[in-house]
């Protein structure tokens, strides 16, 4: 089974969050307003599957070009979604590391189309018994930018390849590569499906609130069930997050830190309505470490054959370093009509 082009491809078993799906970039504002499904986004790839029989599959892909991720399809810049402060229009930042207060250059240093710049990964597929069940490894880039700044002896110089440069300085949003191995599995018994999965990134890279890359590791593992009740599909998960630093991470109004771990809860609904003519999705996710959630619900009504309106509402609690609550103040709603031709 050959397939070459512009493609989406999902590794992992999970819902909503997959800890090995890490071929295609996702669109961070798809994937709040929308689901990671709808967030992925499509990569230059060659991927090539032996069905060694009815049982074992073998998957290898390659990935000849780089695409960073997209934080806001309308307006980069001024996303709501967009994490890393804009340094160069900052010179608070500036005069804290004790520079002049002035723009400070940004170089994009995106990897270039080159043979050295590939990106790939192979897994296998077994199903033994009733269980489904796969392994996987994948060496790739940091589909988005880390901050380093560069040509400031006051600044702990930024890991190799990244060795800051003489002269004034600069930022330099580099795109780190990482290794992951990873393994899931799914089973069905009666009405309950159970999923499970794991990825451990033996090469990471973290930010660091100084503007330099941490090298570490990183740990995700999940389970989750899920079940049809009458109209309605329910699912939950549970998440872990371990990380771990090669060298102290400074953390803002605390002391430094050389890992965290954090512990997730996810739920989803999903129900249709009059012959799926409409349909509602809800979805949750609350981390017990920070305290920090998120809320969205998303209605959709097929007014005709080619033409939908949908409409959704997401709200942010808490705020904390994890994911979720750095988006404290980024509540949402929106109303869209969806013409397809």
């Amino acid at each position: 089974d050959l397939l070459a082009g512009y493609a989406r491809i999902a590794w992992g078993k999970l819902d909503e969050i997959q800890p090995t799906d890490v071929i295609n970039p996702l669109d961070v504002s798809r994937f709040f307003f929308e689901g990671r499904s709808e967030a992925r986004l499509p990569m230059l790839l060659a991927r090539a599957r032996v069905h060694a029989g009815e049982h074992v599959t073998f998957e290898g892909v390659y990935l000849p070009d780089f695409r960073r991720g997209r934080f806001d399809q309308l307006d980069e810049p001024t996303s709501p979604f967009n994490l890393p402060v804009s340094v160069a229009e900052d010179p608070v930042v500036c005069l804290a590391i004790g520079c002049p207060a002035a723009s400070i250059p940004v170089s994009d240093r995106a990897p270039a189309f080159t043979v050295q710049n590939a990106q790939g990964g192979a897994r296998i597929s077994v199903t033994t018994g009733r269980v489904d069940w796969s392994v996987s490894a994948f060496r790739g880039f940091e589909s988005f930018g880390l901050y380093a700044l560069e040509g400031v002896e006051t600044i702990p110089p930024v890991p190799p390849p990244f060795v800051p440069a003489a002269g004034p300085p600069t930022v330099a949003i580099v795109y780190p590569r990482f290794t992951m191995i990873g393994a899931d599995f799914e089973a069905v018994r009666g009405k309950w499906g159970l999923r499970g999965e794991a990825a451990a990134f033996v090469d990471d890279n973290f930010q660091s609130p100084e503007l330099r890359v941490v090298t570490g590791h990183s740990f995700d593992a999940g389970v989750g069930v899920d079940r049809r009740a009458g109209d309605y599909t329910l699912s939950g998960t549970v998440l872990v997050r371990s990380e771990s630093y090669d060298s102290p991470l400074p953390v803002v109004g605390s002391d430094a830190t050389d890992g965290r771990t954090d512990v997730s809860f996810v739920v989803s609904a999903d129900r249709t309505f009059a012959r799926e003519r409409y349909r509602f999705r809800g979805f949750g996710v609350y981390n017990a470490t920070e305290a920090s959630g998120f809320v969205r619900g998303i209605g959709m009504a097929t007014l005709r054959d080619n033409l939908a309106l949908e409409a959704s509402i997401g709200w942010f609690a808490g705020e904390g370093r994890d994911l979720v609550g750095r988006f404290g103040d980024s509540d949402f709603v929106y109303l869209r009509f969806k013409y397809f031709f």
